[in-house]
């Protein structure tokens, strides 16, 4: 059986990496599991994702906790805000389908940008909280 965390990212990332409008954004398909060295940026890295066990109910529900991380350079601030903004449009309350699983809710937990050490680039964060639970 799929995990659940797997499938939901999987779901995630067919949502985003089909979307012409976030593709524009980026530059091209520019969406990772994680951060990869060098990578060109503008890049949203699909970066920890934490399950837990859900109420104890009897149909094994998890919740999970993932981030979405954008960095950019040249787009500045700006740029890192269009993406999470689309992010938002197109995974908040979205009815994704995954794998052996059943997506119960997907809502926005928080955003929030920040200027890097490097004083260059830019990374925002989209963290969102899911629950699912397992096709009978």
């Amino acid at each position: 059986m799929t995990h659940p965390s797997w499938a939901l990212q999987k779901a995630v990332y067919e949502t985003l990496s089909g979307d012409p409008t976030l593709i524009a954004l980026l530059g091209g398909v520019r969406i990772h599991d994680g951060a990869p060295r060098g990578a060109q940026l503008p890049f949203v890295a699909l970066d920890p994702v934490v399950t837990t066990d859900g109420d104890g109910d009897e149909l094994a529900s998890r919740e999970h906790r993932l981030s979405l991380v954008v960095w950019t350079r040249e787009g500045g601030k700006r740029q890192a805000l269009a993406v999470l903004e689309r992010l938002n449009e197109l995974l908040h309350d979205a009815d994704l389908t995954l794998d052996a699983h059943r997506l119960i809710n997907l809502r926005r937990d928080r955003e929030e940008v920040r200027q890097n050490n490097d004083r260059r680039s830019w990374r925002g964060e989209l963290r969102l909280r899911a629950v699912t639970e397992p096709l009978a």
